[in-house]
């Protein structure tokens, strides 16, 4: 009877237990609720109350409804206001004007932790959150992304367009064989970030069908971004906990990804053991052997960093400029007087087209300028919302009728995207369409931005070319894109060569082809789309 009472007694108090768990957990999370909404410091800017409330807001529309949260918060935008608290720490602002303060270069700009790559590359620069530690880092970098070493590299990137436009000719031309741009573009971009990473060329450009491996990891990849940052446990159990068997047998398209990581293992292995010595035999610079031998701390130079260094920059540097040749290429071919227009251009400058146009040249060619600045404007570069936190000093935004003004107190991450300033329409009228005229330097008159006639803000460099202060594909300030000059030189070389060189029609491509549809990390089109197919004619 003893033992029954006893049984009884611990059940009794096993319940209690779990009904007191039960009730702080709820008082915790009604108490958190409360703080957020009235006490949080950033409680008095405007919003939706479940997005200040919880994180299941921007989980809704990040991963259940698959990359739909930056459509959300343009209508937040026509709803409250430039200003507006998207999540219960962060706040989105859509004001052209406010975003050199923001990606500042002159003042400390930390970056969020929970904005790290998902697949733990948490030693890249591109990862680094303390602002000094970044600027270490990003020194180490700066040399082999300058303008200079960049044109010591065109040759290569010259001779991949070569292949290219050659296969186009000979492979293709006449043919009934069907041609996605975006993966032929990928081959070439993927040669030239493994060349200049580690002298090491994969010839991508001339495989059978332009199959493009790395662009299909990056798309297993993309697909998984914000799940993995909402569950990052997950990663870490594939890549550093779980055996690599078990992992792709639970998730085969895990494969891809863990055969590319190896892959760039390898590539580092091989750097620093010194059995890759490849870099004596090419007249460019190559990042990861520069690393080495730089005056770097030696934790600087450890294989993890490199390794993670390395997993960001080729992933960077592969699927943005080759969708942004992509976008720009369907943009061409589906308009004919623009085409003819750029064709005319290229065809003057360029007579002898078995003889290559020097980048300085090509830079120089006006309409060709305007038709990639606008291609990166509708690619939009790294299309996700780019958080920063000032540190050290409030922040004050007023609004542009300057009726108010708002604090945001220091540590308030702030962000601004791509998707939406590309698309603000006192900056880019008619923003839906591509248009390169608006960047010449008398536009028509529904293409004139009227943000410049009332902006006082101008440089003398951005006074001789205006619209290009709102062009943010590669962001700016001090963490603008590590290969903004590397990916300029391949837009300007791929795009003169393909058009100069080739003829091409759209085949079953539309628009909703290269519209972005989806966010992961970069601008994605609607699910099922086969890509920018063409026909060489």
């Amino acid at each position: 009877m003893a033992s029954y009472l006893l049984s009884g007694n611990t059940l009794s108090n096993f319940l209690a237990s779990i009904i007191g768990l039960v009730i702080i957990t709820i008082g915790y999370y009604v108490c958190l609720t409360v703080y957020r909404l009235y006490f949080s410091p950033i409680s008095h800017i405007p919003g939706p109350k479940l997005a200040a409330a919880t994180w299941g807001y921007e989980f809704y529309y990040n991963v259940i409804q698959g990359g739909q949260f930056y459509k959300q918060i343009a209508k937040l935008h026509k709803q409250y206001g430039p200003i507006v608290r998207i999540t219960p720490l962060e706040v989105h602002i859509d004001d052209p004007e406010f975003y050199d303060t923001i990606y500042s270069n002159s003042e400390r700009r930390d970056k969020t932790p929970w904005h790290h790559n998902p697949y733990t590359a948490d030693k890249a620069t591109f990862a680094t959150s303390n602002h000094e530690l970044h600027r270490t880092r990003r020194g180490t970098l700066n040399p082999y992304f300058s303008k200079s070493q960049i044109r010591k590299f065109t040759p290569w990137i010259q001779d991949r367009a070569d292949v290219l436009c050659r296969r186009f000719t000979e492979e293709y031309k006449g043919t009934d064989e069907i041609v996605a741009l975006n993966e032929a573009f990928a081959c070439l971009t993927a040669d030239v970030v493994m060349e200049y990473s580690f002298a090491e060329n994969y010839n991508l450009v001339e495989n059978p069908g332009f199959i493009a491996p790395l662009n299909k990891v990056l798309e297993v990849y993309l697909r998984s971004v914000h799940v993995a940052s909402y569950f990052p446990i997950i990663v870490q159990l594939q890549v550093n906990i779980l055996p690599k068997w078990f992992v792709t047998w639970l998730d085969p398209q895990s494969d891809t990804i863990l055969t590319w990581q190896n892959d760039i293992e390898r590539q580092i292995d091989s750097v620093m053991s010194g059995t890759n010595q490849k870099n004596q035999d090419v007249s460019h610079a190559t990042i990861f052997h520069e690393i080495l031998q730089s005056h770097r701390p030696a934790q600087e130079k450890s294989k993890q960093r490199l390794f993670d260094e390395a997993q960001t920059i080729v992933s960077a540097g592969v699927e943005t400029t080759a969708w942004t040749m992509s976008v720009t290429m369907f943009y061409l071919l589906n308009n004919k007087e623009i085409m003819d227009k750029l064709t005319k251009e290229l065809e003057e400058a360029w007579t002898d087209p078995s003889t290559p146009l020097d980048l300085a040249t090509l830079e120089a060619l006006p309409y060709l300028t305007a038709v990639i600045q606008e291609g990166l404007r509708l690619a939009y570069g790294g299309a996700q919302r780019l958080p920063r936190i000032s540190p050290d000093k409030d922040i004050p935004y007023t609004n542009p009728s300057g009726s108010k003004t708002y604090l945001l107190p220091r540590g308030t991450p702030i962000s601004m995207s791509s998707l939406i300033m590309h698309h603000n329409e006192t900056v880019f009228p008619q923003s839906h369409t591509f248009a390169p005229e608006r960047w010449l330097p008398s536009p028509p008159e529904h293409l004139r931005a009227p943000v410049i006639a009332n902006s006082k803000n101008f440089n003398e460099k951005e006074k001789e070319k205006p619209l290009s202060r709102y062009l943010v594909s590669f962001t700016k300030g001090s963490r603008t894109c590590l290969g903004m000059q590397l990916a300029y030189a391949e837009l300007y070389i791929t795009l003169a060569n393909v058009v100069r060189k080739n003829k091409f029609e759209l085949f079953e491509t539309g628009e909703v082809d290269v519209v972005c549809d989806r966010e992961f990390l970069l601008a994605r089109p609607k699910e099922g789309s086969l890509g920018v197919r063409v026909k060489v004619v």
